[in-house]
């Protein structure tokens, strides 16, 4: 019986240690430091999130009972505002962009409490200013539900369970609803807080058949195939100790990739790089990945940004930057160099 358990504990271990090799470690390049500036004709709001579709800039708030607000990249100004809570046209319950909207010309929202995607035409919407002529909704499988990190690809849905640990992130086939679920790679055996310890972004391209997923809590980025297959993990030569194999979140976690925001060319991911106690604290660094997990650059902001959506046709990077004295968002443009 003892030989049965020691064989079974060396079978785990060398599997852990054969997918703890795998890691590939990045030589981080001399950053290129941006300055912004705070965009004065978008209104400082409770902006949680933004998206880029074509030449619009959707913010999303959290404050009042109008969840977004729609400006023009070439004014930067206001053009229209839509979506409430609530079950009627054009309203949400817990509302998230579309991780992947780089490849679709519509705006794509996936309400995750009632498993609906609604695709609305801006550049219709500005013409109308009617919601309702300009929206479609599709409701998905039940079982889609209560996800993150949501993409949708021509044979498949790709995302995160918030609540449900069957694996890292999850496809749902789009002919018959069947789920498949990835494995949590790197594994270190850690269940109790895994769901939290293991938090990351999915990022999809189909036309790339690549699948970039950061984590926010261990300085790591796997890279798939859309079968879901791993091919590489990075971990950045910024952090050199082990990672912790029995990490608990808490105020003295280390924040790593925080954010991340995907463009038809490249994966742009936030970096904070110190612990959840000194949130905001320090600028943020930005990572410039290839689809096929080439690093391209890095850039360091002149401040700490919540949220980031890059123009690339317009060569700026729009951020979310918390003032602390009024207690709302501002939007700053930086240029791309």
């Amino acid at each position: 019986m003892m030989k049965k358990y020691l064989s079974l504990f060396f079978i785990l271990l060398s599997m852990a240690c054969s997918k703890k090799n795998r890691i590939t470690e990045l030589k981080m390049p001399p950053v290129i430091h941006l300055t912004g500036e705070k965009v004065e004709t978008i209104l400082p709001r409770c902006y949680e999130t933004g998206v880029l579709v074509d030449s619009f800039l959707v913010l999303k708030e959290k404050c009042t009972d109008t969840m977004f607000y729609l400006f023009s990249t070439n004014t930067d100004r206001e053009i229209f505002r839509f979506g409430r809570e609530g079950r009627g046209v054009c309203e949400f319950y817990y509302p998230f962009f579309l991780v992947n909207s780089f490849a679709y010309d519509s705006l794509i929202i996936y309400d995750s409490p009632a498993a609906t995607l609604t695709k609305i035409d801006l550049a219709a919407l500005v013409e109308s200013r009617d919601i309702a002529k300009c929206v479609n909704s599709e409701h998905l499988y039940r079982n889609l539900n209560f996800m993150y990190n949501f993409n949708k690809i021509d044979s498949a849905f790709i995302g995160t369970f918030i609540e449900k640990d069957e694996g890292l992130f999850s496809f749902c086939n789009r002919n018959n609803g069947e789920i498949k679920n990835t494995d949590y790679v790197p594994y270190y055996f850690y269940e109790k807080g895994r769901k939290d310890a293991y938090c990351h972004h999915v990022l999809v391209s189909e036309k790339d058949n690549s699948i970039i997923v950061p984590f926010k809590y261990m300085n790591l980025i796997n890279c798939y195939d859309l079968d879901g297959n791993l091919k590489v993990t990075y971990a950045l030569d910024w952090i050199k100790e082990e990672i912790n194999t029995q990490i608990r979140v808490d105020d003295h976690t280390t924040v790593t990739f925080y954010r991340a925001y995907a463009t038809q060319n490249y994966c742009y991911l936030l970096w904070e790089g110190c612990k959840i106690e000194d949130a905001r604290k320090y600028p943020t660094k930005i990572v410039v990945m290839s689809w096929n997990g080439k690093l391209e650059k890095v850039y360091e902001l002149n401040n700490f940004i919540d949220f980031i959506i890059p123009d690339e046709n317009q060569k700026v990077i729009y951020g979310g930057v918390f003032n602390f004295g009024t207690e709302v968002t501002e939007i700053h443009k930086y240029p791309m160099l």
